[in-house]
Parts: C-alpha cells; structure tokens; sequence
C-alpha cells in the first residue's frame, strides 16, 4: 500500500507516525518520521511491547494504549505527539494484498478508541525482507522464522520475494519444527542457505 506524501517532507519539522505492530498475543508502538535527506526511517521512541487475549478486542485496545503511552513518554516535550499510525499486521490478517474484513472492524477500533488516523499498513514479513534487502543491496534468500510462546511462523523469501508462509506448533524439537513447517511450503530444488 502506497502512503500519501509521508516521505516528502520540505522543513525542518518532519512529520511524526505511529507505527503499531499487533502480532497474535503482543502489540509494540514505536514513534517515527522519514529523514528526507538520507530517505530513511528515523525512529524517535519505542513503546513496552504489551500482551493481549487474542480474540479479546479489549485487551487489544487496553496493550496498545499502554503500550503507545509507554512511547509518548520518551518524546522530547517539542514533538508532536502524532496522529497518524501505520500498521504492522501478521500475514494471517491479510488476504488478496488487502486487511480481511474482520481484521479491518478490529483496526477501525483501535483507531476510534484511541483516536488514531490510520495512515497505511505493512505485512510484517513483507517488511523484514525489503529491510533486508535495503540493508544488504540485492534480493535476499532465507527462511525468516518468528516464534511465538506456542508457535513458530516460517517464511519462506527466494531472490526478495516471498514464496510460502506457514505456521507450525512449537515443540521441543525446533530443528522437526522448522522441516514441518518446510513441508508445508512450495518445494524448492534448494533451499536458502540462511535462517
């Protein structure tokens, strides 16, 4: 999804954001603006990441605010605190390139309840291989793993783009656990070399 003007910023006074990452049981608010200069994402605060019930849409709205108080209060009193927001969203919350419509109704309270202008959003995965393709100057090819207290989601990136995703349980046996969730991915004649 392309943001409106977010990046071109003329002055000396950039424009602030929100970002808020909402993952299965934890949300995590940061503070941002793009440095026009050096075209790049400058991060001026980070929240305490915050547990929710997942299903429970109070608890949701309850961790994001505690934890976008926990970065308001690292801003120095001459910022703005912003109004916009631009979500991070698990994979599981999108389908077609756009937020399903149940997944959309939960952003929407959030953004009413806490008086937030949703600005865009960003698959999280997706983000972490542009990162790293920005960060390293070509297509990257690794397995991007995320785990979680009962599970680990496996993505599977081939020259920057994403090939497969899946979600396994945890157990014991992290090594079983990451060749289940391969299996549950395309088919590969190699697979990449980093985790």
């Amino acid at each position: 999804m392309e943001l409106p003007n977010i990046f071109k910023k003329p002055d000396d006074n950039p424009e602030y954001l929100w970002s808020l990452i909402i993952d299965k049981s934890w949300v995590e608010a940061g503070i941002w603006y793009v440095d026009p200069e050096k075209n790049e994402v400058v991060v001026r605060a980070s929240g305490t990441a915050a547990t929710w019930q997942e299903g429970d849409l109070e608890s949701l709205v309850a961790a994001s605010d505690s934890s976008m108080s926990s970065a308001a209060s690292e801003i120095p009193e001459d910022v703005k605190e912003p109004e916009k927001v631009v979500f991070g969203l698990h994979a599981t919350w999108i389908e077609g390139g756009d937020i399903k419509g149940e997944k959309l109704d939960i952003l929407k309270k959030i953004s009413g309840e806490l008086e937030l202008k949703p600005a865009g959003f960003v698959v999280i995965n997706e983000a972490i291989a542009h990162y790293l393709k920005a960060q390293e100057g070509a297509p990257i090819n690794a397995l991007l793993t995320a785990l979680a207290e009962d599970s680990i989601d496996l993505t599977l990136v081939q020259d920057g783009k994403i090939v497969g995703s899946s979600e396994v349980g945890k157990s014991m046996d992290l090594g079983q656990d990451l060749a289940e969730g391969l299996s549950k991915n395309p088919p590969l004649p190699q697979y990449p070399p980093r985790i």
